[in-house]
């Protein structure tokens, strides 16, 4: 086994479990919440679709998915233990694997490919694969949608040096440039929801969050850069139509 291999094979120990102080149970309420109001609103509202989670994790989005009406899913992940601990859970419709093994077989089969906190584990030649793989696997006029790490994003090493396996990181330009050169029209990206529990705590938050833009703003305008265009949540959101 590779040193990358066992980094993944027990991923939520040694990674994922580590963001939260709260139990697994605990923390899948939040995430799902957040999934609510952050990704359930860009799928298409037709809940027949097929849709395919890759990295998958261990199986919150599919959960909210179902939840929210979604049933003809599958999720794949090449985390073991995340694999497991999704099958405790209950949730069936996640297997093992390598997600661009898994895409090579199943051309035109999907409407919808979603990544979340995913393509930043890849090399750019891996990234570049995926995303060819993904629009074949996409049946016609289908979505991809993708989150990851924003790279104009304050304090934006915080969440791409967070986990060693993470191999690159993109900005709105450079993700609005793979998925056209992937093929991919009607391409958009847009900022990540910011939320946090509690009301005043929300309210601050905003307050805060407003002032740390204005001050990005103007040094970026010093440094003889336009800020159209640019970003600043930690992550950014990806969409496109094959």
């Amino acid at each position: 086994m590779t040193m990358q291999q066992n980094l993944y094979k027990n991923y939520y120990t040694t990674q994922s479990s580590r963001y939260s102080a709260d139990d697994l149970s605990t923390s899948s309420v939040k995430t799902a919440r957040h999934y609510k109001k952050e990704i359930v609103p860009l799928l298409p509202k037709n809940k027949e679709i097929s849709i395919l989670e890759v990295g998958c994790g261990h199986g919150t989005l599919l959960s909210t998915l179902t939840d929210n009406g979604y049933n003809n899913i599958r999720g794949i992940d090449k985390s073991h233990e995340q694999v497991s601990i999704a099958e405790k859970q209950g949730i069936t419709c996640v297997e093992e694997g390598d997600l661009l093994s898994f895409l090579e077989n199943h051309d035109g089969k999907f409407d919808v490919v979603i990544g979340i906190d995913v393509i930043e584990h890849l090399e750019k030649d891996e990234l570049l694969e995926f995303l060819s793989l993904a629009h074949n696997a996409l049946n016609k006029n289908g979505t991809i949608l993708l989150r990851t790490p924003n790279g104009d994003a304050p304090f934006g090493s915080t969440y791409y040096f967070g986990d060693f396996t993470h191999r690159l990181v993109l900005n709105s330009f450079s993700a609005e440039q793979i998925l056209i050169s992937s093929g991919f029209k009607n391409v958009h990206i847009f900022s990540s929801k910011i939320i946090v529990d509690g009301y005043i705590k929300e309210l601050g938050r905003k307050a805060i969050w407003a002032f740390v833009i204005f001050v990005s703003k103007l040094l970026l305008f010093a440094s003889g850069k336009s800020t159209k265009g640019v970003l600043f949540t930690p992550n950014i959101i990806l969409t496109g139509i094959k």
